[in-house]
């Protein structure tokens, strides 16, 4: 006979308190361990200020992201493995399946004794923060509660999930694995996917800054929230030139709120899944038998994507063309994922006589998909933007997602021409990086970058093998890249003395030498004259040009000052400042050597001026 209670057994409940115990000891220490730390924090300050209670509160949303990420992924986890640990022994399964209770009224029991104790001790936790900071006078009732509530809806979704897990999972060994596998597959398998990618599709940047990596770290939802998805954001007030931090709250609550839904899903999924579990299966590394296929051909593509990359990492070189390994390391990953994996479902190591057509399925879905990429089948390589459609570009040696672009027609205009001779030189230069040789070949890395009218960004990314010829020739790819790099508007750009400025906007110039430990700093009037000075000189080409391997430049000579300049300009934000950098200025920037000689700095020694 089954109990007629829908959602709460008393028995089961005991069970379930006395089996979590000490979980809840170690969950208590932690929530009292909070306001501990925050009373010393303010026991430390004499005097109470506006200032004081800003940070008072800053602390406590500080609390709030941990409690809202790191503490509910670890102890959400923890808890359900244990809370639910009588699903993975047959005979505590079988027990438990023979009590007078309905299966929804074990899962309902078990699961909102953790949620109702966890809610308990969190809200306990930040009525102690806020009583703290009220004994200090900050009235922060506010802050003490998001600290709250962005601690249940974090354990809703890590905690829902890891039930999830538990429901799916049948060994109790298996079940962390799985658990932290699937939290960060989403994040793992597209960084991975990204560098395979990057080695042979020519023109592909590896960033960490595109929508689908985006969308991977919004799915993986501990590095979401500590990486910007919940943050602090504050107000400032000026008082006598000096900022101070007022009114800090945190932003982020959709995104949380998101999370928390889906942890709402997970868990109405978990409630189902127990009640069709097949008990018996208890004991097997998946304990849902149509899940069983899916979790093998998904463990296969992991383990190939995994180990396809580990092995080019160590076995194939950097500067050949690697598509034909990475297709071979591909196959061996699938294979050692697909047959390790029907090892651990079937209990057996006899697995090898059938099952060769799902592998020969997985084989060729990689080969499909990672070959449509090599030979272009998609347009990625030679798709070339139209030009009414570029609203800024830029050109960089290093990756600068978005940054350094400017509107300029010429400049882009310029960047278009060099991105088209680069599409139209792929097979010549694909060639010739398949039979680099350090000793005779060099190479040049840039990024090209777009702002596209609807506000989009695209980026790409080329490694230019050239030689002597190759630089003596004015037309050559490696000779373009050095003329549009080194051309005023670029170098602008890279120093940032592209934005228009006048005496007001240079606050101060601070100028060191590589040749001693001498410095001297020049601010107001001064500062602002060595600045114009060194605009003319970029101007005229005299200053800021880069060295390409092989390529002279304007002031490519030797003839370089030990003197460099450091620029605290204002920005574009309200008080705050930007650094302006000029470095190892050339003899031939005559306008800026002369302006600091003017000030009493020696370009042809150590600054003597202090």
């Amino acid at each position: 006979m089954t109990s007629k209670i829908s959602c709460f057994d008393r028995a089961v409940f005991r069970r379930s308190v006395r089996r979590t115990l000490p979980l809840w000891v170690l969950l208590a220490c932690y929530c009292l361990l909070l306001p501990l730390r925050l009373l010393s924090y303010c026991r430390g300050v004499s005097v109470c200020t506006e200032d004081f209670f800003a940070r008072v509160e800053r602390t406590m949303l500080d609390y709030a992201r941990l409690n809202a990420s790191v503490l509910p992924f670890l102890f959400g986890g923890l808890l359900a493995w244990v809370q639910f640990s009588w699903l993975f022994r047959t005979n505590t399964a079988y027990f438990y399946a023979a009590l007078p209770v309905r299966r929804e009224t074990l899962f309902l029991t078990n699961y909102l004794t953790g949620l109702l104790f966890y809610a308990g001790l969190t809200l306990l936790s930040s009525l102690l923060l806020w009583a703290v900071g009220a004994g200090f006078g900050a009235a922060a009732f506010w802050p003490a509660m998001q600290a709250f509530f962005a601690a249940m809806l974090g354990f809703l979704l890590f905690y829902s999930f890891a039930v999830l897990v538990c429901m799916v999972v049948g060994q109790m060994a298996a079940m962390p694995i799985v658990y932290l596998i699937l939290n960060f597959a989403v994040y793992v398998l597209e960084s991975i996917v990204q560098q395979l990618l990057y080695t042979f599709v020519y023109g592909m940047p590896y960033t960490q800054a595109t929508r689908m990596h985006e969308l991977a770290l919004r799915a993986t939802p501990l590095l979401g929230l500590l990486q910007g998805g919940l943050r602090i954001e504050s107000d400032w007030r000026d008082v006598n030139g000096l900022g101070y931090e007022i009114n800090p709250h945190l932003v982020g609550w959709s995104y949380l709120g998101l999370l928390a839904a889906a942890g709402v899903l997970f868990a109405v999924c978990a409630f189902f899944l127990l009640r069709r579990r097949e008990m018996e299966r208890s004991g097997s590394v998946i304990a849902v038998g149509w899940l069983r296929p899916v979790a093998l051909y998904a463990f296969t593509i992991g383990c190939a994507l995994v180990i396809g990359e580990i092995l080019m990492e160590l076995l194939a070189s950097n500067t050949a063309d690697n598509f034909w390994y990475v297709l071979l390391f591909l196959v061996i990953g699938a294979f050692l994922g697909y047959f390790s994996g029907k090892m651990l479902l079937q209990k057996t190591v006899h697995v090898f006589r059938r099952g060769w057509i799902g592998f020969g399925v997985c084989c060729l879905a990689l080969v499909l998909a990672f070959s449509a990429a090599e030979f272009d089948l998609f347009g990625y390589s030679r798709y070339l933007p139209q030009r009414e459609e570029i609203q800024a570009a830029g050109l960089t040696q290093e990756q600068y997602f978005g940054s350094y672009t400017s509107a300029d027609g010429a400049y882009i205009d310029d960047v278009l021409a060099l991105h088209t001779a680069l599409v139209e030189n792929r097979a010549a230069q694909e060639r010739r990086r398949a039979a680099y040789q350090t000793g005779t070949d060099q190479t040049q890395s840039f990024y090209i970058t777009y702002r596209m009218a609807d506000g989009q960004l695209m980026e790409r990314y080329y490694s230019v093998v050239y030689d002597e010829a190759d630089a003596a020739q004015a037309d050559s790819l490696i000779s373009q890249f050095s003329s549009l790099y080194n051309s005023t508007t670029c170098v602008r750009i890279r120093t940032g003395f592209d934005t228009p400025r006048t005496e007001k906007n240079v606050l101060s110039c601070y100028v060191y030498s590589n040749a001693g430990d001498e410095t001297g700093e020049l601010t107001g009037l001064d500062a602002w004259a060595v600045y114009d000075a060194c605009r003319q000189d970029i101007d005229a080409g005299r200053l800021g040009a880069e060295a390409v391997s092989g390529i002279g430049t304007a002031s490519d000579n030797g003839n370089y000052t030990p003197l460099n300049l450091i620029f605290t300009v204002t920005s574009d934000v309200p008080g705050e400042t930007d650094s302006l950098y000029v470095e190892s200025i050339p003899l031939d920037a005559s306008a800026t050597v002369k302006a600091l000689q003017g000030f009493g700095f020696d370009p042809y020694w150590p600054v003597t001026k202090s």
